[in-house]
């Protein structure tokens, strides 16, 4: 923010640089002095709290000075990439946003929302690769399954043919003459019956699949970690190498960051947050095209919210409803 010229409120006359005093009239002007630079005051402090990493000590004063001059680009444009270094995309494109609105000009508001609506195009696409796997992989996974109880039927077979019982020998009858005598039949003599020993099969070894690790867990650990996702009551459950996230959160922009944080994980090839639901309590005042853009940074996506929660009638929502925000698009 660029320091303006003071001139005496009385007498018109610039004040020299470094003084307080009129030149001309020589009135005192250090109170009124302190009330007209309060908001480059709170401008300055705001940008030494952001360079300290005190990041939300600067947004606070950067929506002081806004407030006692709401002129002033730069403040818009800064506190935009304050919520984006926090990875609070929707009120950083909100803060560029209404800078184009008022100063349609600014190359840095310009530039900034473009970056953003690269990223945003982005994920969508990432996303819908990541459905797409998703379904491929529960394919194959049925495939296997189907695969291994096969083999588990054929060498049940294989076993239980091998425990048949063998043919038994067929009886001989010896005949015995003698040279001087009448020949007589002697006692028939049966001989034992003799099996052919019977070669048991080795046992096949049954493929068994190398157990995954546990990674509900370590996802849960992360999550209790962060001192704002602690506070949300998600569950976590494991399928394989894939992690579901459900529950509910309060925008957009905690569900991403849960997502990213869930992939962080060594071993965890696929997060679904389908089930996340971003939920907002409509307040007093508030209008379905103020939670569109609190929660996208586009008034003009309310017809979303409207669809997803059955508004009939989007300008009569009640204070206290609970509504359902469905991702954009």
């Amino acid at each position: 923010m660029a320091l303006p010229v003071i001139s005496c409120p009385n007498c018109k006359i610039a004040l020299p640089g470094g003084t307080t005093t009129c030149p001309d009239c020589g009135e005192d002007l250090a109170p009124w002095l302190k009330l007209r630079l309060a908001p480059y005051v709170l401008y300055n402090e705001g940008l030494r709290l952001a360079q300290a990493g005190d990041l939300d000590g600067a947004i606070a004063k950067l929506h002081e000075a806004i407030a006692a001059a709401p002129g002033e680009a730069s403040a818009y444009v800064v506190l935009g990439k304050l919520y984006a270094t926090q990875g609070d995309w929707v009120h950083a494109r909100q803060w560029w946003e209404k800078t184009i609105e008022r100063w349609p000009e600014d190359e840095a508001a310009r530039k900034a929302l473009a970056t953003l609506d690269a990223r945003e195009a982005a994920q969508r696409e990432r996303a819908q690769r990541e459905r797409s796997l998703q379904r491929r992989r529960r394919w194959l996974d049925a495939l296997i399954y189907v695969g291994i109880g096969g083999a588990i039927v054929a060498i049940v077979s294989i076993g239980l043919s091998a425990f048949r019982p063998a043919e038994p020998a067929p009886t001989t009858v010896a005949m015995i003459a003698s040279p001087t005598t009448t020949p007589t039949l002697p006692e028939p003599t049966i001989a034992p019956p003799t099996a052919t020993p019977t070669k048991l099969p080795s046992p096949t070894p049954i493929p068994t699949a190398t157990p995954t690790p546990d990674l509900a867990g370590p996802v849960r650990e992360a999550i209790q970690a962060d001192p704002d996702l602690s506070k949300l009551n998600i569950q976590v459950r494991q399928e394989g190498s894939s992690v579901w996230l459900e529950g509910e959160v309060p925008t957009l922009g905690v569900k991403y960051q849960l997502e990213a944080l869930a992939k962080t994980i060594p071993g965890v090839r696929l997060v679904d947050v389908s089930n996340l639901r971003v939920v907002y309590t409509i307040g007093a005042g508030d209008t379905l095209w103020d939670i569109s853009l609190a929660m996208y940074g586009r008034a003009s996506l309310w017809r979303f919210i409207a669809a997803a929660n059955q508004l009939s009638n989007p300008r009569l929502i009640n204070p206290g409803r609970a509504l359902i925000i469905p991702p954009p698009g």
